[in-house]
């Protein structure tokens, strides 16, 4: 997987978990998963460029912005949402020559388009 690719990718999931919580229960799950993806991330220079950790390529979490943005999701969609954090919160670190399966990894995680509602991905970007 080309560095782009990678860092598309990996800004995204730091998107989604920026803006798309709510309740204090999921939001403290996205809180949780952005810190354990900055921290799996910075394993592997190809994704964080060599040397800043990864951390430019993961938004930084904020607080009122999930508290706002799961206004617009159901109850359905928080599940769904708060499986999608559980789920990055248990990404292994990533180790260098294994960014395939580390990639593949995060994208395991990431729910059908269609498991949340389009009220609620129009709220969070997703």
């Amino acid at each position: 997987m080309n560095a782009s690719r990678a860092a598309a990718l990996l800004f995204f999931v730091g998107l989604l978990c920026w803006s798309g919580c709510g309740s204090d229960n999921v939001c403290d799950k996205a809180q949780h998963a952005v810190q354990n993806l900055v921290n799996a991330v910075s394993g592997c220079p190809a994704f964080t460029g060599g040397g800043d950790g990864g951390t430019t390529l993961i938004v930084a979490y904020n607080n009122a912005t999930c508290q706002s943005g799961l206004s617009q999701c159901s109850s359905a969609d928080q599940q769904t949402l708060s499986n999608t954090f559980d789920c990055f919160s248990k990404i292994n670190r990533c180790v260098p020559g294994a960014e395939l399966p580390f990639a593949g990894s995060i994208l395991a995680c990431y729910p059908p388009t269609n498991s949340i509602s389009q009220t609620c991905r129009t709220a969070i970007g997703f």
